[in-house]
């Protein structure tokens, strides 16, 4: 295989990596721990899972945009 082509491969395994940990992650707690359901009013546990939902995204995509920002290591 071409080293341009496996290097760009490589890019969009790692970036699925990165989005499917993310979704695995936070569906386990939002779903099964039950942080992401709100019953009637906001408990500690529904802050804590979005404010950690919204800070885990802006990781992923800075993770994503780190990834995509390096040119292609044709090594």
């Amino acid at each position: 295989m071409e080293p341009e082509m496996r290097a760009f491969l490589l890019r969009i395994v790692n970036t699925m990596l990165i989005i499917i940990f993310w979704l695995l992650i936070n569906a386990t707690i939002g779903i099964m721990l039950e942080w992401g359901v709100v019953y009637g009013h906001l408990s500690i546990g529904n802050i804590i899972f979005y404010t950690w939902l919204l800070a885990s995204l802006v990781l992923a995509i800075w993770g994503i945009r780190q990834i995509w920002k390096k040119p292609l290591n044709l090594s």
